[in-house]
């Protein structure tokens, strides 16, 4: 029985994730944010709501999806910096790129559409990425080839998808 450690189970509640395009990121809670959403939502380049039971999904160009829990972040102040996502996960920023960062609970009944550099395309069921695992390889790659755009559809409306390239194709 002592070598039994029950965690305390936290009230679920909604607060904002927050992360600059440097790759801080901070935990708002709900007051704070909506006194100051407009000013956050323009210098922030992530901006959404999360419940604090939740796990943020970031996906790289180098095709790994990282996952970090919502409780490993505390609620920050708004002048707060907030913390590094490379002191959170196994993210480089010396070498690799955010290309999207979003909830694990708005990938439900959805698709991640990849693209890379040398034109492949992927659409892949968000449940697949439904895991435990802290760093998932979410794509496979050449060696000279990474991901350019990452986007989320949703699964129950028809999308079209149109790609151009720089040479006007």
């Amino acid at each position: 029985k002592e070598a039994v450690y029950e965690e305390e189970v936290l009230p679920s509640e909604e607060v904002i994730f927050v992360m600059d395009r440097f790759g801080y990121c901070k935990i708002l809670d709900r007051n704070t944010f909506d006194k100051n959403a407009e000013n956050i939502e323009t210098e922030n380049k992530y901006v959404f709501p999360v419940m604090n039971t939740d796990r943020i999904c970031i996906f790289s160009n180098k095709g790994i999806l990282y996952k970090l829990k919502v409780t490993d972040l505390q609620i920050s102040k708004l002048k707060d910096k907030g913390t590094p996502v490379d002191n959170l996960t196994k993210f480089d920023s010396g070498s690799e790129e955010i290309l999207l960062a979003l909830s694990e609970d708005s990938m439900q009944e959805s698709y991640i559409l990849m693209l890379t550099k040398n034109g492949y395309i992927k659409k892949v069921s968000s449940s697949e990425f439904k895991t435990n695992n802290k760093q998932v390889a979410s794509t496979k790659l050449n060696d000279d080839d990474v991901l350019v755009g990452v986007k989320l559809l949703d699964a129950r409306i028809k999308t079209d998808i149109c790609v151009s390239s720089s040479a006007g194709y």
